[in-house]
């Protein structure tokens, strides 16, 4: 009975050890995941703030425009 509890308890361990390994591996799977959809949700917010810098950009230039129009008719009307 005592080789038979030794045996157990040294598959026990090597149990133990092998989910250890494999919750540390799943650990690493997680946060890679996570890293790569933080990488992809940054690359999005930033290509919007880059779109909205542009059209930021062309309305300033559309309204300068409105206002250049605007000066140049009422200089040659007044």
């Amino acid at each position: 009975m005592d080789i038979y509890d030794q045996q157990l308890a040294t598959q026990t361990e090597q149990i133990t050890s092998d989910l250890d390994r494999i919750g540390s591996k799943l650990d690493e799977v997680s946060n890679y995941i996570q890293d790569k959809i933080n990488v992809r949700a940054t690359t999005a917010t930033l290509r919007q703030q880059r779109a909205t810098n542009y059209l930021t950009i062309v309305i300033l230039l559309l309204t300068a425009v409105t206002v250049a129009i605007a000066a140049a008719e009422l200089f040659w009307m007044g």
